[in-house]
């Protein structure tokens, strides 16, 4: 078997992992399945020659192990910030400069700000532009798995998006023609 063939099977195993850990339930369980999941996809990525991915999946590891380790969310939310600088340098540091490093440079900075995030409205719009960058990534390394969950991901927060903007205005109130009727009510 080519190790092409292989770093699909080996993604494909990690996404399944990665896609079934919301349904576990307890938020440690989740976290662990997340955490091997990414081991999984960080050596898919390494065996499709990108390492700015593997970093992310690394920094991905840390984040988890963190939040396995530490149960106050204040101190979590506190060292969340310090990401940004640590996943710069370590994608630069590995960086082959090429599209896929930037995207990777979006991505995980997009999912750092999703993680951060306060309300649900702007965690889903991060995590769609991580979802995007990720899956642009994947097209460009040729991951099938990496494109395929990336755009079942990208769906479920759009759709999930579009449900708590419509809660607070009626779906016609983003069109100028029928704003005007759909606030006037004598």
């Amino acid at each position: 078997m080519s190790l092409y063939i292989t770093a699909q099977l080996v993604g494909f195993l990690g996404f399944l992992l990665l896609s079934s850990a919301p349904y576990l339930k307890t938020k440690d369980n989740n976290v662990r399945v997340e955490i091997v999941a990414c081991i999984f996809l960080a050596l898919q990525w390494h065996m499709l020659a990108q390492p700015s991915l593997v970093v992310i999946n690394v920094i991905n590891i840390t984040l988890s192990i963190g939040a396995l380790s530490v149960k106050d969310s204040k101190l979590i939310d506190k060292s969340l910030p310090l990401f940004y600088p640590i996943s710069l340098l370590a994608i630069l540091w590995f960086s082959k400069g090429t599209v896929v490093d930037a995207l990777a440079l979006i991505g995980v900075f997009s999912l750092i700000t999703s993680k951060r995030a306060k309300d649900m409205r702007t965690f889903r719009s991060q995590a769609m532009l991580a979802c995007l960058a990720f899956t642009s990534s994947g097209i460009l390394a040729q991951s099938i798995p990496a494109v395929i969950f990336g755009v079942i991901r990208f769906s479920l927060h759009s759709y999930r998006l579009s449900e708590i903007t419509w809660q607070t205005k009626p779906p016609f109130a983003y069109i100028p023609i029928f704003k005007h009727k759909i606030l006037r009510t004598h």
